[in-house]
């Protein structure tokens, strides 16, 4: 009988230290980087370094994005549970055809990071130093860089020829080349060509003042994930949001393991903070939703708006750091 007892209680204390360490196993998320190398999408390292994945019991697991629907496809199927800054209008387009997603938050308010530069011996100075068929770059079709184009021509009254340059390295090699009169570039990238005196910026994004609230980018997920693991989508995002935070205030130490990760001299990587505001990557508000609209309708997202009822499906803003704990 005490043999019995003893193996008992045994028997209960190896089940309680076994439902412990069942309840403290780290949740895991696998989150997808739409696009390497944007300032704000570098809170999700920020968090990982500084531990508030771990402070906030999660395992999370991060890997490269290719952008748009490649992004988007890895949440949609499953096999990535959030995205990091993927294009708000392809959300909307895919939650208008029926995809398991919802926005969680804001990535990216306006396109403050984008500017246009030209060498300096070519003698432009401004976007109206472009008129007259001279050419404004853009990387392709259907990205944020041609929709900047397309309003920054509207709200300058611009007479330049836009022209596809591909992707930030490309887009460098023509213009210092002579091929096109501008490039493109995202800060704080290709400003060590500003630093050295052989480029001049002739403008930025921030001159398309009709996009300034728009969210361009979003934080997505996949909407059965998030119904079913909603406590562990808000904790993610509260990390997400702590590593935000330490992106812009902390110090030397945020910008130095920002350049070692993207390879950027540390002078470049100091000025990403003065393109890339804390103000544009707020989590609440989405912005500027009838725009948006109207955009995803224009570039065939959708055939017609959403309804006020699908809109509050889609957008599930599961932590407002101005709201939650």
């Amino acid at each position: 009988m005490h043999l019995s007892v003893k193996s008992g209680a045994m028997a209960v204390a190896l089940a309680s230290v076994l439902v412990a360490q069942a309840a403290s196993a780290a949740d895991k998320v696998r989150v997808i980087d739409s696009t390497r190398g944007p300032y704000g999408n570098f809170a999700l390292y920020q968090a990982r370094d500084e531990g508030y994945y771990k402070n906030e019991n999660l395992d999370v697991s991060t890997i490269f994005g290719s952008g748009g629907s490649a992004t988007l496809q890895a949440i949609i199927t499953g096999s990535a549970e959030i995205a990091y800054g993927v294009g708000t209008e392809s959300v909307i387009g895919a939650f208008a055809k029926g995809a398991p997603v919802v926005i969680l938050a804001n990535a990216a308010y306006g396109v403050g990071e984008i500017f246009w530069y030209t060498p300096v011996k070519n003698g432009i100075k401004t976007f109206q130093d472009l008129n007259g068929g001279k050419t404004l770059a853009f990387s392709q079709t259907g990205a944020t860089t041609h929709l900047a184009t397309q309003f920054l021509v509207k709200a300058l009254g611009l007479t330049a020829k836009l022209q596809s340059t591909g992707n930030m390295a490309s887009s460098r090699t023509m213009a210092m080349s002579g091929q096109t009169d501008s490039a493109w570039s995202s800060a704080p990238f290709n400003l060590d060509l500003v630093r050295k005196g052989e480029a001049r910026i002739i403008g930025r994004g921030t001159a398309a003042k009709e996009l300034s609230d728009l969210s361009v980018r979003v934080i997505a997920a996949n909407a059965d994930w998030v119904k079913a693991h909603r406590d562990v989508a808000k904790r993610a995002m509260r990390a997400f949001w702590r590593g935000t935070l330490f992106n812009y205030l902390g110090g030397e130490r945020a910008v130095k393991r920002y350049a070692d990760e993207m390879k950027l001299d540390i002078q470049d990587a100091r000025k990403a903070p003065e393109f890339v505001t804390i103000e544009s990557v707020a989590f609440a508000p989405v912005g500027n939703i009838p725009l948006l609209m109207k955009l995803a309708q224009e570039d065939k997202f959708i055939q017609k708006p959403l309804t006020d009822e699908q809109l509050h499906k889609m957008i599930d803003i599961v932590y407002d750091p101005l709201r939650d704990n």
